[in-house]
């Protein structure tokens, strides 16, 4: 897209601005131009903003984008994904089956053989499939349908309801290249399951590439319906595992963090930690406990609060108790109200400031996964700083 339409674009933008108030005004605010493929234009935005785009505000934004252009457009509004994503290539045992497929795809977009079709990575959270996805769409010279799972349900569903599936469905069965991320989510969404199980065969029919991503191998997610399941086997399904421990060690030491540094954030992550763990915990750690030009330099050490004056994890958890006026019945009960959530939380956010991993918090607390324990952390970090009594509260807790 050349500068002159850019500023097309930008006019029809603001003329939808003021056609507009409150929510739908402040989406087209935050709307984020990506390119200009034929008749569509393809904006990226947050993904709360996304899944809140009305069928009359894509009417309006239309209509104010053809009139800007001069010429009918189609608007189509993306999620943009604010996960920590590794821009750097690092070549890996376990991920050169992927990259040598995508990378042959890339200049050839075409199912390899008929039996290829769809192609469907599975591996962990953060092993790296939303990174190949990505970087094979940029590789590409095409259009692309790109969904996650989650937004795609939404227009099914939506649609389903308000008109305008089959017109949605057949705008993705006309690409070239069909791309669904995170395709485990649709897991007990039958209708979804049984639009998803046509679309791969009129694509297949077609000629076109699918392209799916899941967390797990297809015949692990039960909830899926056998006439999906048999989809995905029928075409080439490939593992996306963890990388080797050296190549973190090579990630850790283009950041500049080596030595007892790197050794002992790989050892908070536990065993075979994946890439995308590494990277979100470099963005959540001070960069004064990463930088291995600081490790000799005299420094106060890291809050260890359970360590101190003979605390242990029991007494640093009754202190938040204390403070926040739960029992121990209500903290370990099933029922969870708004400030015995809170305690936990607390509880959660002090362990991970005290150097006890995510996994082990997780257990201590009876979550089913460290991704708990992250988001708890990130909901007292945000009320600590917007809340300085609740900040005081919980930093009275390591008072010894």
């Amino acid at each position: 897209m050349n500068s002159e339409e850019k500023e097309r674009v930008a006019q029809g933008l603001l003329e939808a601005e003021k056609l507009l108030l409150g929510k739908p005004r402040e989406i087209v605010r935050n709307l984020c131009i990506q390119a200009h493929e034929g008749e569509n234009l393809v904006f990226e935005t947050e993904r709360a903003y996304a899944r809140q785009v009305s069928p009359k505000l894509l009417r309006v934004l239309q209509g104010c984008l053809s009139e800007a252009l001069g010429s009918p457009v189609r608007v189509r509004i993306h999620p943009a994904d604010s996960r920590p994503i590794e821009e750097r290539f690092y070549p890996d045992p376990s991920n050169q089956s992927v990259h040598l497929l995508l990378d042959a795809l890339a200049k050839d977009p075409r199912p390899p053989v008929d039996g290829m079709n769809p192609i469907v990575i599975y591996g962990p959270m953060g092993a790296g499939k939303t990174f190949f996805l990505q970087r094979f769409i940029r590789a590409l010279e095409i259009p692309v349908a790109f969904w996650n799972a989650g937004d795609f349900i939404s227009q099914v569903i939506r649609r389903a309801y308000k008109g305008g599936l089959d017109r949605f469905l057949r705008s993705i069965i006309e690409s070239k290249i069909f791309i669904l991320d995170e395709a485990h989510r649709l897991r007990s969404k039958h209708r979804c399951q049984g639009e998803l199980a046509k679309m791969i065969d009129e694509m297949r029919a077609r000629g076109n590439l699918v392209l799916l991503a899941s967390r797990y191998h297809p015949l692990q997610i039960h909830e899926f319906k056998q006439s999906l399941a048999s989809r995905f086997l029928g075409g080439f399904v490939l593992e996306l595992s963890s990388p080797q421990r050296k190549t973190l060690l090579k990630v850790l030491s283009d950041r500049g963090i080596r030595g007892e540094a790197a050794e002992s954030l790989l050892a908070d992550l536990g065993e075979n930690p994946s890439m995308g763990r590494l990277l979100e915990e470099i963005e959540r750690r001070p960069k004064s406990l990463l930088d291995v030009n600081t490790r000799n330099v005299p420094h106060e050490p890291s809050l260890r609060p359970f360590e101190l004056g003979g605390w242990d994890l029991v007494k640093l958890r009754d202190r938040v108790l204390e403070r926040f006026q739960v029992s121990l019945e209500e903290f370990t009960g099933r029922r969870r109200p708004r400030h015995v959530s809170t305690a936990r939380q607390v509880v959660a956010y002090l362990y991970r400031k005290g150097g006890i991993n995510s996994s082990e918090t997780a257990r201590h607390l009876g979550w089913f996964s460290s991704a708990s324990v992250r988001n708890a952390v990130h909901r007292v970090e945000e009320r600590m700083a917007a809340d300085e009594e609740f900040r005081k509260r919980v930093e009275g807790c390591m008072d010894v």
